[in-house]
């Protein structure tokens, strides 16, 4: 695993202002439902759960509070979930973007009712103006740093996901 700072470096110069901290974003989930979950087809759904509890595990033990209403968090960046890409989340995306709020979400934690029907949202969303990452980069690039305060947690929580994915094999 690369270490944030590493990722960070490596990714052309881009600012602390570009990156989408734990201080500076929200985390916002939508409809991550059993009955929604089922159907989900273009991506395996129990790699999706796990990687979704690992973002909010993350989001948890770091402090954030995600449970209050968007416009009260104060903040202008935020990482989204929806469990379908192509209805839950880019809508929300593409609404949230045009008001000139920043926006990144996790590909890899979000599934279609079709694999077309997500590849198609997520194009949508980059062509909005979000950015893509996956979990694992997203918690090290919302923690920047593994030497700081939060390198512990981002190494528990990284763990965990590792071996719940490997539980899966």
């Amino acid at each position: 695993m690369v270490a944030p700072q590493a990722a960070a470096a490596a990714s052309g110069g881009r600012t602390q202002e570009q990156l989408f901290t734990f201080d500076t974003t929200a985390l916002v989930f939508i409809d991550y439902q059993p009955e929604m979950l089922k159907a989900v087809e273009s991506i395996d759904t129990r790699k999706t759960m796990i990687r979704a509890r690992e973002l909010a595990r993350t989001a948890v033990k770091m402090g954030m509070d995600f449970r209050r209403a968007i416009r009260e968090t104060g903040r202008r960046k935020f990482i989204m979930l929806g469990l379908w890409t192509e209805i839950c989340l880019a809508y929300p995306v593409a609404e949230m973007q045009g008001a000139g709020l920043r926006t990144t979400f996790t590909a890899d934690a979000v599934g279609g009712i079709t694999k077309e029907a997500h590849d198609l949202a997520v194009q949508r969303m980059i062509q909005a103006g979000s950015v893509p990452n996956t979990t694992m980069a997203q918690i090290c690039e919302a923690g920047l740093d593994w030497a700081s305060p939060r390198g512990p947690i981002i190494r528990e929580v990284g763990g965990w996901m590792a071996e719940e994915l490997a539980k899966l094999k």
